[in-house]
């Protein structure tokens, strides 16, 4: 489900303190004259978390000193209490009520109590102004509590809100946070818990987020906003890692439709300028898509920085596109195979689109000149054809891609898009019969048909939009109205509960026990690889691993033999011990390391080696030592058997790694194989093959 936007006219009553969601302060002449609101925000004298400090105040474009003033609208009448603390003068009042004129001169926290009246459609206001304050005591920390209910910072929500929530297993964000058009920067310009409001332009504090999503036990999806530096994103990311349960996914994606060019996205032009400044593209419209998935990746990276070896079972990484355009999916999938664009690798787990149906309706009626005429029957039933022919074309060019790149295809948003647009939103005949087609049980049965639709197709996850909404010329996207509709009076909210219980998740699987991926496995075959060194061709190489290859001792002579790192030992008759071979540096040794930004977990891991046998001379033993434990004669990891035999022939070493110092390895480590009980001069041998294992993060 995506939560809509708290904002000082919602209809949604998200927090017991009503106060949270009051609108950023507005400023008048002190003595009533002039506008309502002289919009003299940035001049008002404030602490850290917003409070005025001094009013009133004088701007430094106006001679008239100014009060402030704040209002919040309300679905829930009663009596409301408020408690505030500080001196200083203002009036509070409630719709249907008097005018409250409370002058404090006592310090500590206060208490008020006031009514508030429902008008006809069931909202109610509650209006506020501070005349003046005392500076060394301003006057701050208002808190205005639904009726029935007290301050508990440790359970700010409404309990129906959430109850409401039972049923959807992710809750996406997006809005909360303001996402669209967001001013967000730094990680001090984000809204924090004990600012004054959550309704400013910057969104609800992300840890009112992420207790909402612990307190319900539901997933998170978050969208960063599109101007957020690096420090913003590691800080975000390791507050989440801190404060998130352990069992809930945290679902991560890039701002919100940088594709949409309304006027109310300003990301999209914002990206398209990042993508033209950094050359992605000569076309100014597909740098901007190219960018959104650069971008993308960086992000992500920044999460595996903070999150490490949790990193796959904590967060899903999440590409967005334009559900009627696969061009734009291509163009964005496109940048995580090319090594310059996404020099880590990191790649998305899930396509995410806004499968909507019925966009076109309400403007075709208009072309048509059926306005009066049509009726709300009429108007599903095209919002149905969308569904039957509009809709499968375009989710199945969409899980074809998402296939294409070993990814789920799941919906950020989807639902109904009845709403007019350019002018016809004015059309007050036109508004009131696609409120009515939202309202009607014939909405729930196309529901129905539209999941179905989704699930058969293939989509795994599909985010409703929204919970909560005033329904308006604007669009009806709330499941509920208000907070407190009756259940029962909205189809939408029926059919998406009846659905939930009739198509459960299939149970998790357990994941197959398996063990760590293949991180290198040498290709040796090729012309003289010892004379050639390093020989760093491979048949197998992770993903975000740079591999070194074979050198060679100063101590041992490489020969042109093919198809394998053929050298020889020149000793003395007697047999040579293992620290007489460490001390002539008679080696061969191979090194890898991680990406940047990447380690490897090694401890345990397996390590197959190969060795050619081709004189019985050139070797009977073979120690192998890390530049982990070091190279001195004692420090070796593993020594093989004794062989002896005179046929050329392979043989296979294979052991684990010690786990102590091999767990978190961020920088280059070198294995090294040395031969011993050798004997004599000239005699051959090589290394044919090398396998390691180990894990990623």
């Amino acid at each position: 489900m995506n939560l809509n936007s708290v904002s000082d006219w919602s209809f949604d009553h998200v927090f017991l303190d009503v106060f949270k969601k009051a609108r950023p302060w507005c400023t008048q002449n002190a003595d009533d004259s002039g506008s309502w609101n002289t919009k003299f925000y940035d001049d008002i004298p404030r602490d850290a978390n917003g409070w005025p400090t001094q009013v009133p105040f004088v701007p430094a474009t106006s001679d008239f000193p100014q009060t402030v003033h704040t209002l919040v609208t309300v679905v829930k009448g009663g009596t409301y209490t408020l408690t505030y603390e500080g001196m200083g003068n203002f009036t509070i009042k409630g719709s249907g009520g008097a005018l409250n004129i409370i002058e404090s001169d006592t310090q500590g926290i206060k208490t008020f109590s006031f009514d508030v009246t429902m008008d006809e459609e069931q909202t109610g206001t509650i209006w506020l102004e501070i005349l003046s304050t005392d500076s060394s005591d301003y006057l701050r920390n208002f808190k205005i509590m639904t009726p029935g209910y007290i301050s508990d910072e440790s359970n700010p929500f409404h309990p129906e809100y959430k109850t409401r929530l039972t049923n959807f297993s992710v809750l996406r964000f997006m809005d909360w946070g303001r996402t669209n058009a967001s001013p967000v920067v730094t990680w001090n310009d984000r809204t924090q818990p004990g600012d004054y409001t959550q309704a400013g332009n910057n969104g609800v504090a992300l840890e009112y987020m992420v207790m909402l999503a612990n307190d319900l036990e539901k997933d998170l999806w978050i969208c960063i906003p599109h101007q957020a530096d690096d420090n913003y994103i590691s800080q975000c990311a390791q507050l989440l890692k801190n404060t998130v349960g352990p069992d809930i996914k945290i679902y991560v994606e890039y701002s919100n439709e940088t594709w949409n060019c309304s006027s109310s996205f300003s990301q999209t032009l914002w990206v398209q300028d990042k993508g033209v400044a950094l050359g992605l593209d000569g076309d100014r419209w597909k740098a901007g898509q190219k960018y959104a998935g650069v971008r993308s990746a960086e992000i992500w990276r920044l999460f595996q920085e903070v999150f490490g070896a949790d990193m796959h079972t904590r967060i899903v990484k999440v590409l967005a596109t334009q559900s009627a355009n696969s061009g734009i999916s291509e163009m964005r999938l496109d940048i995580f195979s090319d090594p310059q664009l996404n020099p880590d690798g990191i790649q998305p787990d899930a396509l995410a689109m806004a499968p909507y149906f019925g966009g076109d309706v309400a403007d075709d009626i208009v072309d048509r000149q059926e306005v009066d005429s049509i009726s709300v029957t009429d108007i599903l039933s095209r919002a149905q054809e969308d569904i039957e022919l509009t809709l499968p074309d375009e989710i199945t060019a969409q899980k074809a891609l998402a296939m294409a790149h070993n990814l789920e295809l799941i919906c950020y948003e989807g639902g109904q898009h009845l709403v007019g647009t350019l002018g016809n939103e004015n059309n007050d005949i036109l508004t009131g019969k696609l409120l009515a087609a939202n309202r009607s049980l014939e909405m729930g049965a196309l529901y129905t048909q539209y999941l179905t639709l989704l699930q058969t197709k293939g989509v795994s996850h599909f985010n409703n939009f929204s919970y909560i909404g005033a329904y308006n010329k604007w669009g009806s996207w709330g499941v509920f109205e208000h907070l407190f509709q009756a259940s029962d009076t909205s189809p939408k909210f029926q059919i998406l509960n009846t659905w939930i219980d009739e198509n459960p998740p299939p149970p998790e699987e357990p994941e197959p026990v398996v063990g760590p991926p293949t991180l290198v496995t040498s290709r040796l075959t090729g012309v003289s690889p010892a004379l050639n060194t390093p020989w760093d061709l491979t048949d197998e190489l992770y993903p975000n691993i740079i591999y070194h290859g074979w050198t060679l001792g100063s101590g041992v002579t490489p020969l042109g033999d093919d198809d394998a790192m053929v050298f020889s030992l020149c000793n003395k008759k007697k047999l040579t011990s293992l620290s007489t071979a460490v001390k002539e540096n008679q080696y061969a040794a191979v090194s890898l390391e991680p990406a940047v930004g990447w380690t490897m977990d090694l401890g345990g891991a397996a390590v197959t080696l190969t060795i050619r046998r081709m004189d019985n001379h050139g070797g009977h033993q073979y120690a192998v030592f890390s530049s982990v434990d070091g190279f001195k004669n004692g420090d070796e990891i593993f020594v093989s058997d004794y062989y002896d035999f005179w046929s050329v022939k392979d043989v296979v070493l294979s052991f684990n790694l010690p786990r102590e110092g091999y767990t978190a390895i961020d920088n280059a480590i070198e294995f090294r194989v040395y031969p011993f009980d050798a004997q004599y001069c000239g005699k051959k041998l090589g290394i044919s093959g090398f396998t390691l294992e180990g894990t990623l993060y």
